[in-house]
């Protein structure tokens, strides 16, 4: 009898040490998988940036290339306003 709980214990023991070796694996896989995740979100995060920023030097460059061309729309309109109405 004390034989059988001897190899009972063992067999519990060694079904335990799997079992925290099993989830000890399960642990460092989702670390692993979360660490890559959030260097792809990082990446990702840094390309929008970038996109953002490149649009908004394309916004200030059409804008600066517009202030010409609103200036001389103003010219155009004061002259047209300033045409005698009949």
């Amino acid at each position: 009898m004390k034989n059988e709980q001897s190899e009972l214990t063992q067999m519990l023991l060694r079904t335990l040490e799997e079992l925290l070796r099993d989830h000890e694996q399960q642990q460092q896989e989702q670390r692993q998988f979360f660490a890559q995740q959030q260097r792809q979100w990082a990446q990702q995060v840094a390309d929008l940036t970038g996109q953002v920023q490149d649009l908004r030097r394309q916004l200030e460059a059409l804008s600066a290339s517009l202030q010409p061309l609103t200036a001389q729309l103003d010219s155009v309109s004061a002259l047209y306003n300033s045409l005698p109405k009949s």
